[in-house]
């Protein structure tokens, strides 16, 4: 899980190396932003999903979706 606005480092490019360096690793974007440029480009670098700071409710169900193996 990463925040879109991590002080010292960009989350993009953050985002960008994980998943380049393993493409199984699914990477969640944890973020009070909601713009759809902001969240186009993280799902560009390889985001899996987006859970807004104001549904932060929502992170278990999105962790636990995105971990179920297809069988």
């Amino acid at each position: 899980m990463l925040d879109v606005n991590l002080p010292n480092i960009r989350s993009l490019d953050a985002c960008r190396d994980i998943t380049r360096t393993n493409p199984r690793i699914k990477v969640i974007m944890f973020t009070a932003v909601s713009d759809r440029e902001t969240i186009e480009a993280f799902l560009k670098a390889g985001a899996s999903a987006f859970v807004s700071k104001a549904a932060a409710l929502d992170l278990p169900s999105t962790i636990q979706r995105l971990c179920v193996v297809p069988g």
